[in-house]
């Protein structure tokens, strides 16, 4: 029998909105993070009403910039919110395990990981390979904007990114596609402003 999520992708969407708007406007309520939440979802497991993939950026911390507690979000965090092997797998764990019906892939303003990119920083190591997978969202951007100057490229490679994670997400993994394509889960790109603190949705 299929589980159902815990609130639907519209829902999860409208809570996380709300929750970033109170974030935005300094009215954080902080639930869900007392001693008997803890206790809770101790003993009787999580049940995050979304997933969020975005960027190991010490700025930008999810629960609090959409104003959510302990075991609200499950939370995936990488450099420059790529999405290779072990990201989709982790997405796999949260829309078939844990049954959320929303995954957002949030990208953010001045992200570092695609500024050194679009810098043409040269890396080694496992960092190589994962600017690699910017250079694509590179690519594109010039594509379109030939003749953009350095900032508005900057932008438009930080909308890419979001945009081939989420593409490399269903491409990827048969298991997220077919919660995708059977309308159990849906996928949303957003960017956060580290200046802001607003959360705009693509």
């Amino acid at each position: 029998m299929e589980t159902k999520p815990n609130l639907t992708a519209q829902q999860a969407r409208d809570r996380l909105q709300t929750g970033n708007q109170r974030f935005v406007e300094g009215h954080c309520e902080h639930p869900h993070c007392d001693a008997g939440r803890r206790k809770d979802v101790a003993a009787n497991g999580q049940r995050p009403f979304a997933t969020i993939v975005t960027c190991s950026d010490s700025r930008v911390p999810p629960e609090l910039l959409f104003d959510q507690g302990i075991g609200d979000l499950f939370v995936i965090r990488v450099a420059g919110n790529v999405c290779n092997a072990d990201e989709c797998a982790s997405v796999e764990y949260a829309v078939a395990h844990l049954h959320t019906a929303l995954v957002v892939l949030l990208g953010h303003t001045d992200c570092g990981a695609v500024t050194a990119v679009v810098n043409g920083v040269k890396a080694e190591g496992h960092l190589a390979r994962l600017l690699d997978g910017i250079s694509r969202a590179l690519r594109d951007a010039r594509a379109e904007k030939p003749e953009a100057a350095r900032e508005e490229l900057l932008n438009a490679t930080i909308n890419k990114n979001v945009v081939n994670a989420i593409d490399d997400l269903t491409r990827e993994s048969p298991v997220i596609a077919e919660h995708v394509n059977n309308g159990r889960v849906q996928i949303a790109g957003a960017i956060y402003d580290l200046t802001t603190g607003k959360v705009s949705w693509m």
